[in-house]
């Protein structure tokens, strides 16, 4: 068998770094969609559409030259994948100020909350078959947060980046409590759902 090649249309180094140590070859072809939130729309929602915007925009751009080379066969799949932080039916973004992740922090803390990533999967040329996107979800508990907790976290700069405004990866490590689910789904990407779909995905025959 022809070993597949991965295609991350996605800049995150989190994401990139994870299916590395996977030993995943990868192609990188980053995607930029507009990422409002809808008014009222939920949170499982709005992550799934934004994954499957990315594979729409993904796949357009792959179609047309010169990226239409690297991805004119079966032996390519292309991945995209949107992760959030909610709490209350609420997405938290990636906070602009310290006021914006101050108000975050306070909302995740002493409470659990949940981290959704959705990732989408497609199979390569003639057709794109096999289409998948799949949602995997992680329950964090953080510990009550005082005020000189979060001054001194935003002064890392880590913050700035992240969705709810932490990497657990980093210093808000510990902020957490408990975990009930996958680390890696937290940090940007469930690794192990993702092969275990590529796997699925690429025994399609097509």
């Amino acid at each position: 068998m022809v070993p597949h090649r991965l295609i991350l249309a996605s800049a995150s180094p989190r994401r990139r770094l994870l299916l590395d140590k996977a030993g995943v070859t990868l192609g990188i072809y980053p995607v930029d969609i507009d990422e409002t939130h809808r008014a009222g729309e939920l949170p499982t929602n709005y992550v799934r559409r934004m994954a499957e915007e990315k594979m729409d925009a993904a796949l357009q751009a792959l179609r047309e030259p010169p990226r239409c080379d690297e991805f004119d066969t079966l032996n390519n799949t292309l991945l995209t994948a949107d992760t959030i932080v909610t709490i209350d039916d609420l997405v938290l973004g990636k906070p602009a100020s310290f006021d914006e992740a101050q108000a975050a922090w306070e909302r995740l803390s002493g409470r659990t909350h949940e981290v959704i990533t959705a990732f989408s999967l497609a199979r390569g040329e003639p057709k794109y078959a096999g289409r998948h996107t799949q949602l995997v979800t992680t329950k964090v508990a953080f510990k009550n947060l005082t005020h000189a907790d979060m001054q001194a976290y935003w002064d890392t700069g880590e913050p700035l980046d992240k969705a709810g405004g932490y990497a657990i990866q980093g210093t808000a490590a510990d902020w957490v409590e408990q975990i009930s689910g996958g680390l890696n789904n937290v940090i940007g990407l469930p690794v192990a759902e993702v092969l275990k779909a590529l796997d699925q995905i690429n025994r399609l025959d097509i």
